[in-house]
C-alpha cells in the first residue's frame, strides 16, 4: 500500500521553485495558511485544485501525491545514475538524489529502498 505524501511533494516542489508560502498560495488563489496547513499535513488541498497545482509545478497528480508507477526500463535509468552520484559524491540520501535527479521525495525514498535491496548500499543510508 502506499501512503500518499501530498505534503512532503507540495513542500519540495515549492521550495525547488524558489517560492515562499505566500507566493504559492498566490499563485494558487489560496491563502498561505492554506499551503502551510497542506504542507505540515493538517489537511490535504481540494481535490479540485490538484489539477492546477500540478499543472503549476509542471507534475502530473500522481507524482504529486507522491505516487508514481515506475516502469523497469525508467529504474534501472534511475538506479544508474543514483550509482554515479554515489560514486561520485561517496554518500546518498533522499536529498542529495532530489536534487541531483530532479525527482520528488516518495521516487528517491524509492530508489534508495531498491539499492539497498540490491545490496548497493547499506541498511543505515536514509
Amino acid at each position: 500500500m502506499t501512503t500518499i505524501k501530498i505534503n512532503e511533494q507540495i513542500a519540495f516542489l515549492r521550495k525547488q521553485k524558489g517560492l515562499t508560502q505566500e507566493e504559492l498560495a498566490n499563485a494558487l488563489g489560496v491563502t498561505n495558511q492554506a499551503v502551510s496547513k497542506w504542507e505540515s499535513a493538517q489537511c490535504c488541498p481540494d481535490i479540485q485544485l490538484l489539477p492546477l497545482i500540478a499543472d503549476y509545478f509542471g507534475v502530473s497528480i500522481d507524482e504529486l501525491m507522491g505516487y508514481n508507477v515506475v516502469q523497469k526500463q525508467e529504474a534501472d535509468f534511475f538506479i544508474d545514475k543514483a550509482l554515479a552520484i554515489l560514486n561520485r559524491e561517496g554518500q546518498i540520501s533522499t536529498s542529495i538524489l532530489q536534487t541531483n535527479l530532479n525527482i520528488g521525495y516518495s521516487k528517491a525514498k524509492k530508489l534508495i529502498c531498491q539499492l539497498k535491496e540490491d545490496g548497493y548500499i547499506g541498511s543505515s543510508v536514509k
